[in-house]
């Protein structure tokens, strides 16, 4: 029988359940995130940081009977649009059910104004590609400063 390492694994995604969905995304994404937790890996789940999600994710601790804590991750400045841009990155974890062991960590990402994602809908504006390469390219600075050589 081979026995695997528990891995580190980074889900990045613009929806993700319970926080929100717009369709089978975010169910297909919480789901299988929360399917790895319970086999024992450490899934990050990295999404854009709307306040809607972060009013679920409070709202969906307290139904489990849980604190929900926001940890600022750190401040990225990354270069978007030939221009230098601040983003701001929080995380916490969410847990499957009140029971549960399986814990998913949800990192969040947004300039530090919130105007890309803050109090807006998670879709349906003229800007979206531009907000959601500005989200990638915030994911992608984060995980190279992780992994600076490469490794």
């Amino acid at each position: 029988m081979i026995t695997l390492r528990p891995l580190n694994i980074w889900m990045v995604t613009s929806e993700a359940s319970p926080l929100i969905t717009t369709g089978g995304l975010g169910p297909a994404a919480f789901g299988l995130s929360m399917a790895l937790a319970k086999k024992g890996h450490k899934v990050n789940v990295l999404v854009p940081q709307h306040n809607q999600y972060l009013s679920q994710a409070i709202r969906h601790g307290h139904q489990l009977g849980r604190m929900i804590e926001f940890d600022p991750v750190k401040n990225l400045t990354i270069r978007f649009n030939g221009r230098e841009e601040d983003v701001q990155v929080n995380s916490t974890n969410i847990y499957s059910d009140a029971a549960s062991s399986g814990t998913l960590r949800f990192t969040f990402f947004d300039d530090l104004r919130g105007t890309r994602f803050g109090s807006r809908n998670i879709y349906g504006y003229p800007d979206d590609a531009e907000r959601y390469l500005f989200f990638d390219q915030a994911v992608a600075d984060l995980i190279l400063g992780f992994f600076p050589d490469g490794t």
